[in-house]
């Protein structure tokens, strides 16, 4: 049975009088953080409406921040494959296209909890919200456990750049494929960064839902937090094809053979 939380009367909500004792408490340096009460709209905005506006804008400028550096790792990595095609060409093929789908669909599932978690909120169900919080957790930690799997092969068959790399491979390219490699944990592991701090951002709102403090009238943490997330996902199914796809199709000596 989920959690019903009664929908608040739809009149703007105002903060309660602050005593003196409060403001005091206030200026000894106390800090909102985000395990407080939500206050909603805060004192520097008109209403809740204008609030929720204002975090989407910001979120939208954060992301796009993001996106500049996501750009410039790709703009890297297409630079050094035009230099170094033969290289890159047999370091795609060395890479697991079999983990890689999987955890694609892992990605997408997780997107998909989070819009089922703000669909919950606009419907008052607290339990609901934290349901599929948590399943979208549950799904980040598959995508690391996979990840993890993944790149200890890829350590054993002497694919990781200063820690255990085979001189061997690829032959006189040896050295363009080691490009290829470093790139690659460069954007996967950047990548895995955002993740974590996605999950702890969705770790949070889970707690603060289990507390009943978002319902239809206001959910916006949710939806910007599960904005980030998208984020994440999206970039991930860009470097799906760049990593993996591009170059799969092509004839590669020397590959190993499960790949």
């Amino acid at each position: 049975m989920e959690t019903d939380i009664p929908s608040p009367a739809p009149q703007v909500l105002t903060a309660p009088l602050e005593t003196s004792e409060e403001v005091d408490h206030g200026h000894d340096g106390h800090v909102h953080t985000f395990f407080d009460d939500d206050q909603w709209p805060a004192s520097h905005f008109e209403d809740a409406v204008q609030q929720r506006e204002a975090s989407t804008v910001g979120m939208w400028a954060f992301l796009a921040t993001e996106v500049m550096l996501f750009a410039g790792l790709f703009m890297v990595y297409t630079f050094f494959r035009n230099q170094y095609e033969d290289g890159f060409r047999y370091g795609s093929h060395a890479l697991n296209i079999t983990l890689g789908t999987i955890n694609t669909f892992v990605l997408l599932a997780s997107s998909l909890c989070v819009v089922l978690a703000v669909n919950k909120a606009q419907h008052n169900s607290s339990r609901g919200i934290v349901f599929y919080l948590i399943l979208t957790m549950l799904f980040g930690l598959a995508f690391f456990v996979i990840k993890g799997f993944e790149y200890t092969a890829d350590y054993h068959e002497g694919l990781v750049p200063w820690m255990n790399w085979d001189q061997s491979l690829n032959g006189e390219h040896n050295h363009q494929t080691k490009v290829f490699m470093v790139l690659y944990f460069a954007m996967t592991g950047t990548h895995a960064v955002h993740m974590v701090v996605g999950m702890i951002i969705l770790g949070v709102i889970a707690y603060k839902a289990s507390k009943g403090r978002y319902s239809s009238a206001y959910y916006t943490p949710l939806e910007i937090g599960g904005l980030y997330w998208h984020f994440v996902d999206i970039v991930w199914v860009f470097l799906v094809p760049t990593l993996y796809l591009i170059d799969r199709y092509a004839e590669v000596k020397g590959l190993p053979h499960h790949h």
